[in-house]
């Protein structure tokens, strides 16, 4: 008998959808790789390392939370948060502050500063998305826009059920 842990790292039998699949991902591998680029580009003049820009949008999205809540709501390791952490804090664009439920943890939040910089990159990103398709009509954008939100809502979702799965495999250790 295959363990759930075996089966789940298993590719699943081939089917009809596999030269769509394959084409998606290579676009979807294209689009991340020009986007890392051009926004590291964007994000290094402005002082923030690629990663800042998702911790700060989680935070002014979902408000203030503890880093372990972080380091899930983004799939990524607690240390990677707390590193990218203390480097947000020491520029001002997030404070720390003891948790009034539990003193021995702590809370994050957004501060002022970070909202104005939150804001600036998303100016950013919009006069770079400008360039990029300033030959598109309003009707491409908007099925576009519905095709990633789509896209990226499923990835989230699956994402966040492997990180669950993850760590309860880690806890029954």
């Amino acid at each position: 008998m295959v363990n759930d842990s075996v089966a789940s790292a298993m590719p699943p039998p081939a089917g009809p959808c596999d030269d769509s699949v394959e084409e998606l991902a290579i676009n979807l591998f294209t689009v991340a790789r020009v986007l890392r680029s051009v926004l590291h580009r964007n994000h290094t003049n402005r002082g923030l390392r690629r990663g800042d820009a998702a911790l700060l949008r989680a935070l002014a999205d979902h408000g203030p939370m503890r880093p372990g809540q972080l380091a899930s709501q983004l799939g990524i390791g607690a240390s990677a948060v707390s590193r990218q952490l203390a480097m947000l804090a020491e520029t001002a664009l997030v404070s720390r502050y003891s948790d009034p439920e539990d003193r021995r943890a702590e809370i994050v939040e957004i501060t002022e500063e970070g909202h104005a910089r939150l804001g600036e990159l998303k100016q950013m990103y919009v006069a770079v998305m400008r360039e990029y398709f300033g030959d598109w009509d309003q009707e491409e954008m908007r099925e576009a826009a519905a095709t990633l939100r789509a896209l990226a809502d499923s990835m989230n979702n699956k994402n966040m059920g492997d990180a669950a799965a993850a760590l309860r495999t880690e806890e029954e250790r």
